[in-house]
């Protein structure tokens, strides 16, 4: 049915340009992508990813002919674009954003992401700052934080740090990541490959 719908609005007169666009990272065996977006996307004018390397490869092979990186990026209505006015002594050496993800996949970010925090847990205790959902029981744990005051946390921290462990989707980048840059606080990720070619030092 999808293609059929898709061929009728390609042959409507005005002939509209279609497009498909995804934000979120996929995996090569675990949360594959979605067979239907395959087929709209083989059938749309351009594919917009937030990511490219094996996934804009699948879809080329799927049929897609014109797939385009376009990066996450951060609202600067909601998210200030300038860095913090300078204080004092910071309440933390490190904060990082981001709920617990639970998974039985050893291979999935759920797990890596909380040795992740295990791991920064002991080494700074009550120095890191945890904001997230599902971290019940952590020292660090500073509760749940609303999406928009996510800067608010990282300015209370002298280094904000990223949380996508192991991403090897080419590219790929949370918004979060846009988010702690424009708050004017040092940011420390893991390296994905070509996102150094979209951020540049400073």
């Amino acid at each position: 049915a999808l293609p059929i719908c898709i061929r009728r609005l390609k042959d409507l007169p005005s002939r509209p340009t279609l497009f498909t666009s995804l934000g979120d990272p996929f995996g090569r065996v675990t949360k594959r992508l979605p067979r239907c977006f395959r087929v709209a996307s083989a059938l749309s004018d351009a594919s917009f990813l937030t990511g490219m390397g094996y996934l804009a490869r699948q879809l080329r092979a799927s049929g897609s002919k014109n797939v385009v990186l376009i990066p996450n990026g951060c609202c600067q209505v909601r998210f200030s674009s300038q860095p913090s006015a300078p204080f004092g002594q910071p309440e933390f050496d490190v904060a990082f954003v981001g709920s617990r993800i639970r998974s039985w996949n050893p291979l999935r970010m759920g797990r890596k992401r909380v040795k992740l925090v295990e791991a920064f847990t002991k080494r700074y205790g009550r120095r890191f700052g945890l904001f997230g959902n599902g971290w019940n029981g952590n020292p660090a744990w500073q509760g749940p934080i609303p999406y928009a005051a996510q800067q608010d946390a990282y300015r209370r921290s002298a280094v904000a740090l990223g949380g996508m462990p192991h991403m090897f989707q080419d590219y790929y980048t949370s918004d979060r990541v846009f988010i702690a840059v424009a708050s004017g606080i040092p940011f420390v990720d893991h390296w994905v490959r070509g996102v150094d070619g979209i951020h540049e030092p400073g």
